[in-house]
């Protein structure tokens, strides 16, 4: 066996360098700037430089993907501007980016981000047969690209954990501290350089003229024994699904839409698999695959978009049941043109994805637009249908107007969403008054329970049911002092969490839900015990909204006796709150502890 020199590796590389400078370049270059920003504080790299970061990432397939389509065309070297155009639109997702990653209504630009993710690997897909087409061509191409990867995340990974080792190694050895930040600039650099350029150094040239087709043994075993198998239990599960509801003469679950996109998606891996010797191969398997497996599909279509329309029906649009209608017109468009187009060139299938994708992330029509002002609508008829029960309800000289506990979360998941989107002041257009402007101290949950408590409405409390969840976080805008304490301690602590949270040198704080206090041992003796209750207090004091804002200083417990003092600064504490009682579910602090003496048997 002929094993690889290091010439040949160095060949290699410079041919790789040659082909894709401007991705290598990209790649090293961003890979060693992250490398510098966790040298310096590994925190900023996602916070000051996560728009770089993503920036950076997302470079890498859209680059190879550009390179990959100027090398169809015969003079490629005059397709230069494709590159500059390439690094253009990054830039300017760079700036389209929030200046901060928790600035308040700035999600969308993060989730058109996830979009154009997907967008430069699908890209990848199908970039070098964009003005070109052959079944055999595209289908080594998809095979190529298949291995690439393996070897690539083979190499890099074998090398990194090899690396690892050897660090740890020296460490145990020759007690050389290495700073934990080496071990993730270390990852870097494998992913970032050793990955790509492994990737990209083996892909052969002149892709469009590779037709000789290699279907070998683990393939078709692959297909046959796997994939096929895999698709026809789905089949067999959803239809079993279909007569149930057919029977019943119910709605479908929202959830079996899942189930069919995933049948598809496999549908259409295994298309692409056998699609160059879909009538050459032997096994008559392989050859029956299409079109009997869409002529299946095509009746559980119905079954997806009735689906899909229940959840829009009763509860409006979001993204996430947007991109789900696009995705099942992109089946049905797939399905029908797999069965009745003669070519069958599956170049389509990931270009019309990619057109879907950037169609969708933009204007009126897009995926943003459409759910917000559609969740808007469900706010305004919500509101309205309350003013509806208080109207009737104070007709019949009822005491209190109340609504349910459902009726309001449903208030509450709309206000979120539109507070995370930044819309939500648009509700003013029928609610008379901005709600983020009056209830300004609170978040989008918040806000829910604040306009119902405006109204002049009550929720109905259910017996036995979990009314409430109460989140309250501290402004952090005062300084914590330390000068009397010894150890301060970041800490999470669950009311079910079974294990003490361990502080220093055998002193632990645990939390006893049955007498709502914390306990701080040493060695398992109890040294103080710290009563909730006062906090609990201090706490209903404030609006009982779902997320509250409450001042630094009343968020903190003080507590001292003759063996310790210590402090219990609240970061941010949660209830459960049931049929009125207040129970702690967690709660994240930071402790500050001053052992005086400890507390023996003896004393």
């Amino acid at each position: 066996m002929k094993f690889p020199s290091f010439s040949e590796f160095t060949v290699k590389a410079t041919t790789a360098f040659k082909r894709f400078p401007l991705t290598l370049t990209w790649a090293v270059a961003g890979s060693f700037f992250v490398i510098v920003i966790i040298n310096a504080d590994g925190a900023k790299l996602f916070k000051e430089y996560l728009n770089m970061l993503l920036t950076l990432i997302l470079g890498i397939s859209w680059l190879i993907s550009a390179q990959f389509f100027i090398e169809q065309f015969k003079k490629p070297e005059k397709l230069w501007w494709v590159k500059l155009l390439m690094l253009a639109l990054l830039s300017l997702l760079y700036f389209s980016l929030p200046p901060h990653y928790q600035d308040y209504g700035k999600e969308v630009p993060y989730i058109r981000y996830i979009l154009y993710f997907f967008a430069g690997h699908i890209a990848v897909l199908c970039a070098p047969f964009i003005m070109t087409w052959h079944d055999g061509a595209y289908f080594n191409y998809l095979k190529n690209i298949m291995i690439a990867l393996a070897r690539s995340i083979l190499f890099s990974g074998v090398l990194y954990v090899g690396l690892v080792l050897a660090m740890l190694a020296m460490a145990f050895l020759f007690d050389i501290d290495f700073r934990e930040e080496r071990y993730v600039q270390l990852f870097v650099f494998c992913l970032g350089i050793v990955n790509t350029w492994v990737y990209l150094s083996d892909f052969p040239k002149n892709i469009q003229f590779d037709l000789k087709i290699n279907f070998d043994t683990v393939i078709s075993v692959f297909v046959k024994f796997i994939l096929i198998p895999l698709a026809a239990l789905y089949l067999l599960i959803l239809y079993a699904y279909a007569v149930k509801i057919i029977i019943r003469w119910e709605l479908p679950e929202g959830a079996v839409s899942y189930l069919i996109v995933a049948l598809s998606a496999l549908l259409f891996i295994i298309q692409f698999i056998v699609h160059p010797v879909r009538h050459t191969h032997k096994s008559a398997l392989i050859k029956g695959f299409s079109p009997f497996c869409y002529l299946l599909l095509l009746p559980l279509l119905p079954l997806l978009y009735t689906a899909i329309f229940r959840r829009v029906a009763d509860y409006g649009i979001t993204e996430k049941r947007y991109f789900l209608m696009v995705v099942a017109c992109f089946i049905t468009g797939a399905a029908i043109y797999l069965l009745f187009s003669r070519k069958k060139q599956l170049r389509y299938l990931p270009i019309a994805l990619i057109v879907l994708i950037f169609l969708t992330s933009v204007g009126p029509w897009g995926a943003f637009s459409v759910s917000e002002n559609s969740q808007l609508a469900q706010m305004e008829r919500l509101v309205n249908a309350f003013a509806k029960v208080k109207q009737d309800q104070t007709r019949q000289a009822s005491d209190t107007v109340t609504i349910t506990h459902e009726q309001a979360s449903r208030l509450g998941s709309i206000t979120g969403y539109l507070f995370d989107h930044g819309k939500l002041s648009q509700a003013e257009a029928f609610l008379g008054y901005d709600p983020v402007l009056k209830f300004k101290k609170e978040n989008g949950y918040g806000i829910s329970d604040s306009i119902i408590k405006n109204m002049g409405i009550t929720v109905l409390e259910t017996e036995n049911l979990n009314t409430h969840y109460l989140n309250y976080y501290a402004e952090q805008k005062d300084i914590i002092s330390v000068k009397d304490y010894d150890v301060i301690k970041d800490v999470y602590l669950s009311s079910d969490q079974s294990n003490p949270i361990e502080i220093y040198n055998g002193v632990a704080l645990s939390y006893d839900s049955s007498n709502q206090e914390f306990i701080l041992k040493k060695d398992g003796r109890s040294q103080i015990e710290i009563p909730l209750v006062t906090l609990i207090k201090k706490l209903k004091s404030h609006e009982n909204n779902n997320f509250t804002a409450i001042k630094d200083g009343d968020m903190r417990i003080i507590s001292e006796n003759e063996y310790v003092k210590i402090g219990l600064i609240f970061k941010n504490i949660s209830f459960d709150q049931l049929n009125g009682n207040r129970v702690l579910k967690n709660c994240q602090l930071f402790i500050l502890l001053k052992i005086k003496k400890i507390k023996t048997d003896a004393s």
